[in-house]
Order: structure tokens, then sequence, then C-alpha cells
């Protein structure tokens, strides 16, 4: 069965907004833990980081087969970076906003064109057919 244009649409649209959530909810994460890493000078600073994003990895897989949120699980991971990074406030206030932006527009868009997206699917599969001649199917 093809899909129509607006299905298109709407199916990339889900597809860039949920992408978007979750670059909003890593990227601050693997940039502190990678300028964390590079910039420790003492090894237990390093084993500390290495713990940290140990845990953060076990957390996110159990939550991605759980299907449960991971904000929450991302913040236990701040707590952990309290103890390594430096100007840890600049990343209190780039995590807060990345998290801000996430819950109050891109989430709510990527559930938005998803529900489209279903529906247009829908709609898709009862509309008939057009076949080379011009006639319904």
């Amino acid at each position: 069965m093809a899909s129509s244009a607006i299905t298109t649409k709407y199916r990339r649209l889900a597809i860039i907004f949920t992408l978007l959530s979750w670059a909003l909810l890593l990227v601050p994460f693997s940039v502190y833990f990678v300028g964390g890493i590079a910039l420790a000078q003492v090894v237990g600073t390093k084993v500390l980081l290495t713990a940290g994003a140990a845990m953060a990895i076990i957390l996110f897989a159990l939550c991605a087969v759980n299907k449960w949120t991971f904000r929450s699980k991302a913040w236990i991971i701040v707590l952990t970076l309290y103890f390594v990074v430096d100007h840890f406030l600049a990343m209190i206030f780039v995590f807060g906003i990345c998290q801000i932006l996430d819950e109050l527009v891109v989430s709510p868009l990527a559930k938005h064109f998803r529900a489209k997206t279903s529906i247009n699917r829908e709609i898709d599969k009862r509309t008939p057919q057009r076949t080379e001649g011009g006639e319904n199917s």
C-alpha cells in the first residue's frame, strides 16, 4: 500500500522531532563526558567519570528496554558529573534549557506528528487507490 504525500511528510517530521528529542537529551552529556575525560588531570577523576558514563549507559539501556522516561535518570547522572566537571553551573543551565525545550516544544511536536501519521495511514487504507486507467480498484 502506497502512502500519500501527507502521510510521508508527517512520518518524516515525526522522525526528525524524535531524533531531535534524543539529541537534546544526550548531546550535553556526551560533550561534558568527553570534555571531562580530556581535561581531567587526576586518575581518580577519570575513574569517577568513567563510572558515571557506565552508569549512564546501563540506565539508558534499561529505560529503552522498559520504555521508561529518560529524564529522571539523566538527572542522576548530573549528580555524578557534579563531582567531576569544573564550571558545573554552566552544564546545569545547558541541560535545563535542553530539557525545557524538549518537554515543551520538541516532544509534543513529535507526539503530534506520530498521531497525524497514524491517522493518515488509516485514511490511506480507506481511500480507494487509482489505477493507471483512472478507475478505482
